[in-house]
């Protein structure tokens, strides 16, 4: 089965800018999409792998062509005057696609290239026949980081609800772009950051100094969604003398709300102050209330009399 693996179909992806190489179908992998990844149908020059054909395959730079032959039995030309493997002197015929791929990712991994390994071993047709960069990404194609993280959220928190198959490799694949996003935004931080630095020093008079943005600046503030420095700076600038223009504006609104809340907070005082006068004054004739209904029964149960003193007849004593 490992044996058969290494034939599967692989999928790379680099969401920054589109990667030369000459032994795919266009010369090179279209930034912002998912692409197979299949063994070359055609002769591949060694130069065109990592490092000159190398160390992907396994073997030192200056071997002998027969360790060459045993490694790699595909050769079909041989530099037979220098009788070693030298840039040029070898052509392949790949049977595994693993060697393109790994050039592509080793000339890209700064910007994000990486292989999608949820899809390893998908045959192309049935990538195709599915349209996942569609499905994935939607029309047109997402360029900046936060676009691309909000697409690949979705398919995520779709997949919490959606327990089926295909919803939880769509969330796979997801999550290996988001990473593939983040290491991206730290290139596109680096870049600018470096370029800022050559700019000071044109402005310091360095002739080695930066004059502008080239292209691949501009493409690292398009994705990551940064503004020109110096755009950025009069922005600022602008914010803060607008600012400090409408700072009287700004004071007088608050001390109208202060006055505002003032009077409100003495009303609610007032109010309150009413409200427990009125508790007092009901309370008070609760009680007399209480008392004239206390005196009230106790008048009509024959309560406290005035006393009344009885004469007592004097006795005769008897004869």
């Amino acid at each position: 089965m490992k044996e058969l693996e290494k034939y599967d179909t692989l999928y790379f992806f680099c969401p920054f800018a589109d990667v030369a190489q000459g032994s795919l179908p266009l010369g090179y992998a279209p930034a912002g999409e998912i692409i197979p990844i299949e063994a070359p149908r055609r002769p591949i020059p060694a130069w065109d792998l990592p490092e000159k054909g190398a160390e992907t395959l396994g073997f030192a730079k200056h071997q002998n062509v027969e360790v060459f032959q045993r490694v790699a039995p595909g050769v079909i030309e041989l530099d037979h005057v220098a009788r070693q493997v030298v840039n040029t002197a070898v052509v392949f015929y790949l049977e595994e696609p693993r060697p393109v791929l790994s050039i592509l990712v080793q000339n890209s991994m700064s910007q994000g290239g990486m292989e999608i390994t949820a899809l390893r071993g998908m045959p192309k047709g049935v990538f195709e026949k599915l349209n996942l960069n569609e499905a994935i990404f939607g029309t047109p194609r997402p360029k900046t980081a936060d676009v691309l993280r909000k697409k690949m959220m979705e398919h995520i928190n779709r997949a919490e609800k959606d327990q089926g198959e295909a919803a939880q490799k769509m969330a796979s694949i997801a999550a290996q772009i988001i990473d593939s996003v983040n290491r991206c935004l730290g290139y596109t931080a680096g870049v600018l950051r470096d370029t800022h630095a050559q700019m000071d020093l044109a402005k310091a008079g360095n002739p080695d100094g930066k004059f502008g943005y080239d292209q691949r600046d501009m493409r690292a503030m398009e994705f990551s969604g940064a503004v020109p420095r110096d755009e950025a700076m009069n922005l600022m600038a602008r914010q803060h003398q607008e600012m400090q223009a409408s700072m009287p504006v700004v004071l007088d609104h608050m001390a109208k709300m202060e006055e505002r809340w003032m009077t409100m907070f003495a009303d609610m005082q007032a109010e309150r102050q009413a409200e427990r006068e009125e508790r007092a004054a009901n309370t008070q004739a609760m009680l007399a209330t209480v008392d004239a209904m206390k005196a009230i029964a106790a008048n009509a149960g024959g309560g406290a009399q005035p006393d009344q003193k009885t004469e007592e007849k004097p006795k005769t004593k008897k004869s």
